[in-house]
């Protein structure tokens, strides 16, 4: 659901708490800023069923030469030769790293663009991307997260207003006084930071 289908089901107490929390979440990504990205989930749990090398390498479309290329060149962390069995995270790296090759950048390149990461390399494309610009990996979750706090902003602009007035002509006093108080206690909040 967008931002616009959020707000027009929200009910008017739920709508003061839409604009509390998106404020909250700016000074939480203030506090929380970090250069690292996120890793794909398969770094963290290990798997059930393993893999032999020869079906990592059709799964990923690989070949052993390839493997050993890309660990010769600091590219992979681990030496696909001395594994008896594969995890999705082995995968995932080699898919990764298999991305980054077939775009057929340059080995300084690669290895400069991997120096921004922390090994195991275990990413994901739908996850993070590069970007040529800055010269940094980027996560798309914060990619969107900004174009909907800035959707979010920019409805609250448009309607708080008419909002405020249903409200008053409702003789909402009640609502009305809850969310004075909610500015006032982000705006002390804001100034503590």
């Amino acid at each position: 659901m967008g931002a616009t289908g959020l707000l027009t089901t929200l009910s008017p107490n739920s709508f003061s708490l839409v604009v509390a929390s998106t404020k909250f979440q700016n000074k939480l990504h203030k506090w929380v800023k970090t250069k690292m990205v996120k890793r794909h989930d398969s770094s963290i749990q290990p798997t059930l069923f393993k893999r032999s090398l020869k079906e990592v390498l059709k799964e990923t479309g690989t070949g052993i030469n390839e493997l050993n290329l890309w660990y010769r060149n600091g590219w992979l962390s681990f030496d696909a030769n001395k594994l008896k069995e594969f995890d999705d995270k082995e995968c995932t790296e080699i898919l990764f790293i298999k991305g980054l090759v077939r775009l057929g950048l340059p080995k300084k390149t690669i290895l400069f663009m991997l120096s921004q990461l922390e090994k195991p390399y275990c990413y994901s494309y739908g996850d993070v991307y590069w970007d040529f610009h800055n010269s940094e990996w980027k996560e798309f979750r914060a990619l969107l997260e900004k174009k909907m706090e800035s959707e979010i902003d920019d409805l609250v602009a448009s309607n708080l207003a008419s909002y405020l007035e249903t409200l008053a002509a409702d003789d909402n006093s009640e609502e009305l006084a809850r969310i004075t108080d909610l500015i006032k206690q982000l705006n002390k909040d804001r100034k503590r930071f």
